[in-house]
């Protein structure tokens, strides 16, 4: 099992599941946690350039973005594959993360996530700041441990 996290998109929303779908957007209200794991299950903490996968507890299913033209997320499945992967990249690399301004990028799509009109999608190759998203760790877990 890996650590509780809440991610948020550039506008301060908060990454959940629409109660109606499957999708994943960022919309106002409360932050749900997300299980943040590493993708192949090995222990340890979670540094920049780490593939991992995030599980929503609630419902037991991973954030996933199926390699097709419209790089939406969704959580539908409770298995780890490529389309569950998704590799850390920040601005300013540090040893161990904590809170943490990152750039996800889907392994499936090629693309990185960006956020926008509460849509969270996979849609473009490059870095910029509605790119990012805010991931903080349980303030009593301090830096991502596993």
């Amino acid at each position: 099992a890996g650590d509780l996290v809440v991610i948020k998109g550039h506008t301060g929303d908060c990454l959940q599941v629409k109660e109606s779908s499957e999708t994943v957007g960022a919309w106002p209200g409360d932050c749900p946690e997300w299980e943040i794991s590493h993708a192949d299950g090995k222990p340890g903490v979670v540094l920049a350039g780490d593939t991992v996968s995030f599980r929503q507890p609630d419902l037991n299913r991973l954030i996933d973005c199926e390699g097709n033209s419209d790089g939406l997320l969704r959580a539908r499945w409770d298995l780890t594959g490529g389309w569950q992967t998704f590799l850390i990249e920040v601005e300013v690399r540090k040893a161990v993360l904590s809170d943490a301004h990152i750039t996800l990028f889907s392994l499936s799509t090629k693309m990185r996530l960006d956020n926008s009109q509460k849509q969270v999608q996979a849609r473009w190759p490059s870095i910029s700041a509605w790119r990012a998203l805010v991931v903080e760790a349980d303030e009593n877990l301090g830096p991502w441990s596993q």
